[in-house]
């Protein structure tokens, strides 16, 4: 279902893997993070955030600059979710610019790495 061609039928895949927890599906939801349908990627990384911060934060963040707001602001919520960071209120990451939102996601990963 991760391979049909419909973006509803893997994001669907995405949500009834995100139920499952293991390495297995750890996997699969990384993978589904390199989706080409932005609400795949959102569905991703919903499902991340009930895993392991310490194995899943590197490939999440990566989303914080994705070209799709909806997967950016999926990306901020998780992160959140996930590892309690606070991000600056006047980051808009459906509508903020380029240099902001990569400034803010290099802020992130500055303190990810040094918790």
């Amino acid at each position: 279902l991760l391979a049909d061609e419909l973006a509803g039928t893997r994001q669907t895949a995405v949500r009834s893997i995100g139920r499952l927890k293991g390495p297995t599906a750890e996997g699969l939801l990384r993978g589904a993070l390199a989706d080409k349908a932005p609400d795949v990627r959102a569905e991703a990384l919903s499902a991340l955030s009930g895993f392991q911060p310490e194995r899943v934060v590197p490939a999440m963040q990566r989303l914080l600059v994705d070209t799709s707001p909806e997967v950016r602001k999926a990306a901020a919520d998780a992160l959140v979710k996930l590892t309690g960071y606070t991000f600056a209120d006047d980051v808009d990451w459906v509508h903020g610019s380029g240099d902001l939102l990569a400034d803010e996601a290099a802020r992130f990963l500055e303190w990810w790495r040094g918790r």
